[in-house]
């Protein structure tokens, strides 16, 4: 039983990437969700990830995290600290 519920993490996990990438392609969309959904759905795969011991996908996950939550600092946070300049 537990098997199959890591499994089930496993597939919303992928399904909530590309839901992400699907945003990645709609400019209007993609500063708002997309660095968010491809973080949640690497932190589901890294769950599957640790249930089968996989040590080089957990690393992997980790770094699909780290590296979104990267991207989604430099596009929200970081932009919107800067000082506007008058032309």
């Amino acid at each position: 039983m537990e098997e199959i519920i890591y499994r089930i993490l496993a597939i919303i996990g992928l399904l909530i990437v590309v839901l992400g990438n699907y945003f990645s392609i709609k400019t209007q969309t993609r500063k708002k969700y997309t660095y968010l959904l491809l973080t949640l759905g690497a932190i589901f795969l890294l769950l599957y990830s640790i249930s089968i011991d996989d040590i080089i996908f957990i690393i992997l996950q980790i770094f699909v995290i780290l590296t979104s939550l990267w991207e989604y600092y430099l596009v929200h946070i970081k932009k919107t600290r800067k000082p506007k300049l008058k032309s």
